[in-house]
């Protein structure tokens, strides 16, 4: 009987170690997950999530990703622009102020032309 346990721990033994990647191979796996997650760094949140949509074959997990995206707020810059667009008021037929005109002289000019 020990004689059979000893093949059976060779076996295990070469198939173990045939299957565990050595130092070199685990550091080559970890510089490739770091290019690839600094890559998915510099993906906007509304790209990040269409890309793992297109990788994703579960159809809940798909579900839960089309909740976050409605819930991800919009990007940054569009909602900049949305608040300047909301606050500016435009009135046709007024010129402009001159260029160099700080904050006070431009409004007292405004309320001069209306």
């Amino acid at each position: 009987m020990p004689a059979k346990s000893g093949r059976y721990s060779k076996k295990s033994e070469a198939s173990s170690t045939a299957s565990k990647p050595t130092a070199l191979e685990n550091q080559g796996n970890a510089d490739a997950k770091n290019e690839q997650s600094q890559d998915y760094r510099k993906l906007s949140m509304v790209d990040l999530i269409a890309y793992i949509r297109e990788r994703n074959t579960d159809p809940e997990i798909g579900e839960m990703l089309a909740a976050l995206s409605e819930k991800v707020p919009v990007e940054i810059s569009q909602q900049v622009e949305a608040e300047k667009r909301a606050r500016t008021i435009i009135i046709s037929g007024i010129k402009e102020p001159a260029e160099g005109l700080r904050a006070r002289e431009r409004l007292r000019d405004l309320k001069e032309k209306c």
